[in-house]
C-alpha cells in the first residue's frame, strides 16, 4: 500500500483509508512493545506445547528457543495467553483464535534476539457486550517478525522532508 502521491512517508493520522483494516500502520500490528510484554507473563499452563522447541529453526548467537501455542479463546476466557491487543485493534476485534503463536530466540544473556507472532483475530458480536456497528467480517490473520541484533550500537535517526511527507487522504496497492 502506498499513497495515492507517492511518496515514501505517511504522517499520523494523514491517510483516512487503507483498504484493509490490518494494512493500517495506526493498528500498532506491527510494534514490538505490543507483543513483548507476552513473553514473561505466559506460564507453562497457558501454553499449549513447546516451552524448549527443538523443532524451531536455529538462529546464530540465540541457542534458545521457545514456541507457545495458544488455543481458540476471547480475552475473558484465557487471558494468561492472548496479550491485550493494541487499542485500536481492541476496537475491532474480540477473539483471538488459531493459529496464535510465538516464538522467541534468547541469547545467552538473556536477550531477546527475534521475536515471531502468528494469530488470528475476529469479531464475534455473541461475545460483545457493547455491541457497535463497523467491525469486520470473518477472520484476519497477521504475522509479525522483529529481528533485534546490533545491542549498544548508537542510534540515528533523521526525520524525512516535509516534500517527502505526503497529504494524501488514501492509499492505493501498487501494481
Amino acid at each position: 500500500m502506498k499513497p495515492n502521491d507517492g511518496r515514501t512517508w505517511i504522517g499520523p493520522k494523514t491517510a483516512s483509508s487503507w483498504g484493509n483494516i490490518l494494512a493500517d500502520p495506526t493498528n500498532d500490528l506491527p510494534d514490538f512493545t505490543v507483543w513483548k510484554p507476552f513473553i514473561p507473563q505466559v506460564t507453562r499452563d497457558d501454553a499449549v506445547h513447546g516451552w524448549d522447541s527443538k523443532n524451531m529453526a536455529d538462529l546464530d548467537g540465540a541457542p534458545y528457543k521457545y514456541e507457545i501455542t495458544c488455543g481458540v479463546s476471547t480475552a475473558a476466557a484465557n487471558p494468561g495467553c492472548a496479550p491485550p491487543l493494541p487499542e485500536q485493534l481492541g476496537v475491532l476485534f474480540n477473539v483471538i483464535g488459531n493459529p496464535m503463536r510465538y516464538q522467541a530466540w534468547l541469547d545467552d544473556t538473556g536477550l531477546l534476539r527475534k521475536l515471531d507472532v502468528t494469530i488470528s483475530m475476529a469479531y464475534v458480536r455473541e461475545v460483545d457486550t457493547n455491541p457497535l456497528p463497523g467491525h469486520p467480517q470473518g477472520e484476519y490473520y497477521a504475522h509479525v517478525v522483529f529481528n533485534l541484533d546490533q545491542f549498544g550500537t548508537p542510534v540515528t535517526v533523521t526525520a524525512p522532508d516535509d516534500a517527502d511527507i505526503t497529504t494524501a487522504r488514501g492509499v492505493i496497492r501498487p501494481k
